[in-house]
């Protein structure tokens, strides 16, 4: 997974194109958590997969999708929309969802 792929996903998120999103839950107004499955995201391939990913989409006030934490099980990935950075929304997410 790398940013190319991440940032597909925000897109896709913000596209409302969610045919690979295999569930999805609002944590907080500006995070969901997201499960998801490999590979932009053909549910063709679903039985060959074990198990999806998980991650947390972030959104900005206006309800956007602007950055993603992608857990992936021994390793976390995160990406932030170029135009989105240093503008506390990484850090806003991760606060108000500890907060819940």
């Amino acid at each position: 997974m790398d940013n190319q792929d991440l940032q597909a996903i925000i897109n896709n998120l913000n596209r409302n194109n969610i045919s690979f999103v295999f569930k999805r839950k609002s944590l907080t107004k500006q995070v969901d958590f997201i499960e998801i499955w490999d590979g932009i995201y053909d549910k063709s391939e679903i039985n060959n997969q074990v198990s999806p990913d998980t991650c947390y989409a972030i959104r900005d006030k206006s309800g956007s999708y602007v950055g993603i934490v992608m857990d992936m099980k021994k390793d976390i990935h995160w990406f932030v929309i170029p135009e989105s950075r240093r503008k506390g929304h990484l850090m806003t997410a991760m606060k108000d969802t500890y907060r819940n």
